[in-house]
């Protein structure tokens, strides 16, 4: 894999990556902070991860069967 580039990725964008196959096609933006709350219940920050279609869901099917295959029959066994 690092002959293909993947010295210059990061986990955080590896991880973007894979998971927008167990999506359905899409990429969800990863935040570190959803929601915070005072002692009361008072919500005073709230944020939504933004979500975005970057691949049909017949395109991630085929990739995650893909790389089912791999761990269960190829390379990874």
């Amino acid at each position: 894999s690092l002959a293909l580039g993947t010295s210059e990725m990061t986990l955080r964008d590896l991880t973007e990556g894979y998971t927008t196959f167990a999506n359905g096609g899409v990429k969800v933006e990863p935040v570190v902070i959803r929601h915070i709350e005072d002692k009361d219940g008072r919500t005073f920050f709230d944020d939504e991860p933004r979500r975005r279609e970057v691949m049909s869901p017949q395109t991630a099917s085929v990739m995650t069967y893909i790389l089912e295959g791999v761990v269960e029959q190829g390379t990874a066994t």
